[in-house]
């Protein structure tokens, strides 16, 4: 078994000292809207003086009481299932393509990453010319 040596320790000690503010951030940065969103689901809020009442699991109860809650859960469970469906048929298909050898393969496979890159910066262009 090798043994670490003093300056090896001091140099983790420094490194996970240097590294925990930033995610303890990250960790808080991420875990307060979780948090936040919580407390709000178990209190009936009111939005303009912000007044709260504590109500438990009673919102709960009255949303998975409704059809329009059902309803939107089967549409979405309907539209991830075959979404996933097809990014999988769809991803397979094009890896198995672009794994074989042909003219024009490594500009295909470029224009693939870079298009896929892109497409968040179009989209934004496009919100802005709205």
């Amino acid at each position: 078994m090798k043994r670490k040596n003093k300056s090896s320790i001091s140099q983790a000690r420094t490194a996970y000292g240097m590294i925990t503010p930033a995610m303890l951030i990250i960790m808080g940065l991420g875990l307060f809207p979780v948090l936040f969103t919580l407390w709000f689901s178990l209190n009936d809020v009111n939005p303009g003086s912000l007044a709260t009442k504590f109500v438990g699991l009673k919102n709960y109860a009255e949303v998975m009481s409704t059809h329009a809650f059902w309803n939107s859960l089967k549409i979405t469970l309907y539209f991830s299932v075959v979404s996933v469906i097809i990014q999988i048929i769809l991803g397979t298909l094009t890896a198995l393509l672009l794994n074989q050898n042909f003219k024009g393969r490594c500009f295909h496979l470029l224009s693939l990453c870079c298009l896929q890159d892109s497409r968040p910066c179009l989209m934004m262009q496009r919100r802005h010319q709205l």
